[in-house]
């Protein structure tokens, strides 16, 4: 919670760095690295998390003979790792740098994006441009199937960022349509057609390219290299739409 982490905010001032050697943010890949860092301690805490969960309802998991068996992990120890690095980023956030505010930080105020929110963007932008993110996912993944492994589902997002089944539950509203992120197109949902699944846990989540390139500073590369497009379903049917006739009669000739 927010008094753990001012806690340990106040252990980085106070002793684990002097005031001289914590300072802002330089670049925006300076900023997105601490929390893709930050991001992989995360993601093996909920791993840990859930093996131990796995264990206290007495589910057995039946290894290969081939496999090594799992080194013990201190769940409390990675913790507290984990609240150390999300006070440094605050503190950092704090310090003047040649930066100033990041623009995940400036979008997430200016959207008014919840803690949550500005999680789903920042796991969605580390598994596409982090091979360290997208490998853990795929090697945390509590996934039967090879092929889901490497997938940013809404349920893998879920599983990281809850301590709960209640919590997953009443946290798949922030994937709606009617959601900000999605009714805003700063991330998209992609039902696989290769499975016959609907439910909405086993969609696949994309990070719009716009956002991407903004997040990342990088806002000409798309235009730079190729041409791009992306395909919406639309919500009315064309019968519905008023256009001039000549318009409408090419439309519906295209």
């Amino acid at each position: 919670g927010g008094g753990a982490g001012a806690g340990v905010a106040g252990g980085i001032t106070a002793g684990d760095a002097n005031e001289e050697e914590v300072r802002g943010y330089d670049s925006e890949l300076e900023y997105l690295d601490d929390q893709f860092a930050t991001l992989v301690q995360r993601i093996q805490v909920a791993a840990e998390v859930q093996k131990r969960r796995v264990k206290q309802a007495e589910v057995e998991e039946s290894a290969a003979p081939w496999e090594k068996p799992t080194k013990k992990v201190n769940v409390s120890e990675l913790q507290a790792k984990l609240r150390i690095s999300e006070a440094k980023i605050a503190l950092r956030l704090q310090r003047p740098g040649k930066l100033g505010t990041p623009r995940l930080e400036g979008l997430c105020a200016q959207l008014q994006l919840d803690a949550f929110e500005k999680s789903v963007l920042l796991i969605t932008c580390g598994y596409t441009i982090s091979p360290v993110v997208k490998q853990l996912l795929a090697q945390t993944s509590a996934s039967a199937h090879s092929y889901d492994a490497d997938r940013l589902s809404v349920g893998r997002i879920l599983q990281v960022f809850t301590t709960s089944f209640h919590e997953q539950v009443s946290r798949r509203v922030y994937f709606y349509k009617s959601a900000r992120l999605v009714r805003r197109g700063l991330v998209r949902l992609v039902s696989d057609r290769y499975q016959n699944r609907d439910d909405l846990t086993d969609c696949l989540v994309r990070l719009d390219r716009r956002v991407l390139d903004c997040l990342v500073g990088l806002e000409d590369e798309s235009t730079e290299v190729a041409e791009s497009a992306s395909l919406y379903s639309p919500s009315v049917a064309l019968e519905d739409v008023v256009l001039p006739e000549a318009l409408s009669s090419k439309l519906l000739h295209m």
